[in-house]
């Protein structure tokens, strides 16, 4: 069986992240999948590989396959495209080189763009969620603190039997309203960033 391995890297940069496939490539291995940072790379003969990456927002089966096919009719193979994933990783053999997936710098920052909006569109369903949490009661930001009656007021080896004995569960329930605040938090940074190279990538025309 040949060998694989894994890796979890996670890159703003898509430039940066097709030199890293590139270099692993070089020294023998193959990327077979890659999904959210994590990667999984097959063992094989070195080769000096072109990666590129593109970012679309796929979600039937016949647009994912004219997609594919779009870019195998230029030299460029797919690895594990399936719908709905957002990035998509083709490569070429530097020997055999096949025109290049995007046609100008326009087109190359386009997908800093779509990744932005795509990371947008993520939260849409999060809002009615933390919503609903809130409505029914299932957050509430009073139950944050300390609820074992007189707490403050006990003293010595007994508060500090029932302080430490409650302070976990304190710290899930500021976990459970902190989450997704935080997750969304993320995705306005990165929606930030991505954007930010956008348009950087447009001044270099």
């Amino acid at each position: 069986m040949t060998a694989q391995i894994s890796q979890i890297k996670f890159f703003f940069r898509f430039e940066k992240e097709e030199a890293w496939l590139e270099a692993m490539s070089a020294s023998g291995w193959h990327l077979i999948s890659a999904s959210y940072g994590y990667y999984r790379f097959q063992a094989g003969k070195p080769e000096k590989r072109v990666y590129r990456i593109d970012c679309r927002n796929i979600t039937k089966q016949a647009d994912l396959v004219d997609y594919v096919s779009l870019f195998a009719d230029s030299g460029w193979t797919s690895i594990s495209p399936k719908k709905n994933v957002g990035s998509y990783y083709f490569y070429s053999l530097v020997d055999q080189p096949g025109k290049d997936i995007f046609s100008d710098i326009t087109s190359r920052a386009g997908r800093y763009l779509r990744m932005a909006q795509l990371t947008g569109i993520s939260l849409i369903p999060m809002i009615p969620i933390y919503g609903a949490l809130i409505a029914t009661g299932a957050l509430k930001m009073g139950s944050w603190g300390y609820l074992t009656p007189g707490l403050w007021q006990m003293t010595g080896v007994e508060f500090t039997r029932h302080f430490l004995f409650e302070t976990p569960f304190v710290v899930l329930r500021a976990i459970g309203w902190m989450l997704p605040l935080l997750v969304v938090l993320a995705c306005l940074i990165f929606i930030y960033c991505y954007y930010r190279i956008y348009r950087q990538e447009l001044t270099k025309e």
